[in-house]
């Protein structure tokens, strides 16, 4: 059986496209997830299934995708072969090439992937680095970054570690000259993240924010936190920082877990015996992820007043559990809604906020109208 996996690549950044279509008997269309799986995965992976040919179909840049190549023989006999889209026909029949172009014409993440912003996707990632929150998506003990200090000892001393990183993982440098095309992973120059303004608060300070969060609905902080999943307890062990030989898993570098050279299991097992500050255990999980999206609003628009189930406003805060999608906040007495997910914004009267709150809050409202259409807006938009 020959596998085929359709793979976009840009900025080295590379991504596996899933489509289901009918090809010639003896072939199959694979898919594999870049970002939430490691080179570890990968290799199991392609063992168990034991292709007799593995084909990866391109449809431009391949800059890494043949350091990734490269690094995957060391460990698999599988056949592995690389070529353009337009030379599937060198293996396909033309109706099966058709039958793939046609599901890519119309595959949604293809079309998203040929436009593709990778310089959000790369500065979410530092600010994933640096404040040590990940997405739910991304499984614990899962490497996604790691600042070296000196990538030739790096790369010399701890090749062991690399089967542990997502394969759109990156590795932050001061000097990025020195990659070589044995190279698996995403080098980049930590440098070229400096405009992005973090700052560091300590654990008692960050506690009193919430606090004053859930009283007020207003904010104090205005930039991105060092190490916030670390210090609320979400941390996952997805990021490292290697430096004068030693790992360290926090920004501040106060908590060391071992030496360069170290296995994947010892560094681990050093995580695990970390505790985390018990103050914050009584934080909702949802919170936890929403206060660094309120405080990112409050960098872009300033002194604003939130309207979340977590804060008093009109009605006095609840206790919620429940996936949020919408929140609400006021500035210079003008009201908006905001939807998480798509990032979308209404500016929107009192009244809508009042029957907004009594909605997110499960209160019961005496204005049915003007409930009615809170809930089209935000079914109509969510």
């Amino acid at each position: 059986m020959i596998g085929l996996n359709l793979v976009c690549e840009k900025d080295e950044l590379v991504y596996s496209l899933d489509i289901n279509t009918v090809l010639d008997k003896g072939y199959v269309l694979d898919y594999f997830d870049f970002d939430n799986q490691s080179f570890e995965d990968y290799i199991d992976y392609l063992d168990f299934v034991e292709f007799d040919k593995y084909i990866f179909v391109t449809f431009g840049e391949s800059v890494r995708l043949e350091r990734i190549i490269s690094y995957l023989r060391e460990f698999l006999k599988t056949e592995f072969q690389m070529i353009h889209i337009d030379g599937l026909e060198s293996f396909l029949s033309r109706n099966s090439v058709q039958n793939v172009k046609e599901e890519l014409e119309k595959n949604v993440a293809y079309n998203s992937l040929i436009n593709l912003n990778t310089k959000n996707i790369f500065d979410n990632g530092y600010k994933a680095f640096k404040t040590s929150l990940y997405p739910s998506s991304v499984p614990k003990g899962l490497f996604k970054h790691i600042f070296v200090d000196n990538f030739e000892e790096f790369y010399l001393k701890n090749q062991n570690l690399l089967r542990f990183f997502s394969i759109n993982s990156a590795v932050y440098v001061e000097d990025n000259r020195h990659v070589d095309n044995s190279f698996p992973l995403i080098l980049k120059d930590i440098n070229n993240f400096r405009k992005i303004q973090l700052v560091s608060i300590s654990p008692e300070r960050l506690y009193e924010e919430i606090e004053y969060f859930y009283s007020t609905g207003k904010i104090n902080i205005n930039k991105f936190i060092k190490d916030y999943g670390f210090i609320l307890g979400m941390f996952k062990f997805n990021s490292l920082i290697l430096k004068k030989q030693n790992f360290y898993i926090d920004q501040d570098m106060k908590y060391e877990i071992g030496a360069t050279g170290d296995q994947y299991e010892s560094l681990f097992n050093k995580v695990s015996q970390i505790v985390n500050d018990k103050r914050f255990n009584d934080v909702p999980e949802n919170f936890k992820f929403l206060f660094p999206i309120l405080v990112e609003i409050e960098k872009i628009f300033g002194s604003v007043e939130f309207i979340t189930p977590f804060n008093d406003f009109f009605l006095s805060r609840t206790n919620f559990n429940e996936p949020l999608t919408w929140i609400s906040y006021k500035k210079q007495g003008e009201y908006f809604v905001y939807n998480i997910a798509n990032e979308r914004l209404f500016r929107v009267n009192k009244n809508f906020i009042v029957e907004f709150e009594h909605k997110i809050k499960k209160v019961n409202s005496n204005c049915e109208e003007t409930f009615r259409e809170v809930e089209e807006l935000l079914n109509a938009n969510g």
